[in-house]
């Protein structure tokens, strides 16, 4: 499945962030997910970028009591800004099992992402307000289907100008995950 979102940094006005969503989309509710996110060091070329960047990741989610385990390739342009990402995701029975799984085939444990999720649906997008354990509250928009031969950019630009309607007060789109954002704070970067 391709995965086409943006991730805006909400500095203030959350709260009334959401109170307009509430009125624009439906309120699917609130959950707390427990990501773990873990790389191969033997491939680890496959998994950063000569930049530093994640090129792939490999997670364990835990969410209301349902264990999914995800492994996404990221996209970047010509100017090394990430684009999409391909996602392969399916549920797991035994979060317990499986992470003892991926560490005897030798994975290891990069971050461990802790999130509040409000979401909302619109006919069009998935939209997120998120509170990320250590990094603060994020609005996360993304496509709820995404046709092949897409333009990718012109999708993100629509998905740009509904934030941008919001009266989001932040940062530009963040273009990359919050899992790398952690990983960068944890390394001191």
């Amino acid at each position: 499945m391709k995965e086409v979102e943006i991730i805006i940094k909400v500095h203030k006005g959350a709260r009334t962030l959401e109170k307009k969503l509430r009125k624009i989309a439906k309120f699917v509710g609130a959950v707390q997910v427990d990501d773990q996110y873990y790389h191969d060091p033997l491939r680890h070329t496959d998994y950063f970028r000569e930049d530093g960047r994640f090129a792939r990741s490999f997670r364990l989610r835990n969410k209301d009591a349902k264990v999914r385990v995800t492994h996404k390739r990221d996209y970047f342009d010509a100017k090394g800004l990430w684009t999409y990402s391909d996602e392969l995701e399916t549920d797991i029975g035994d979060h317990k099992t499986f992470k003892k799984l991926i560490e005897a085939l030798g994975y290891k444990k990069l971050v461990r992402l802790q999130i509040v999720k409000k979401t909302f649906l619109t006919a069009k997008y998935e939209i997120v307000l998120e509170d990320a354990k250590g990094l603060g509250t994020f609005l996360e928009v993304e496509a709820l289907q995404v046709p092949r031969g897409t333009n990718i950019e012109k999708l993100k630009d629509e998905m740009r100008t509904f934030a941008k309607n919001l009266g989001i007060e932040g940062e530009e789109e963040l273009l990359r995950g919050k899992a790398e954002l952690l990983y960068l704070k944890q390394k001191g970067k």
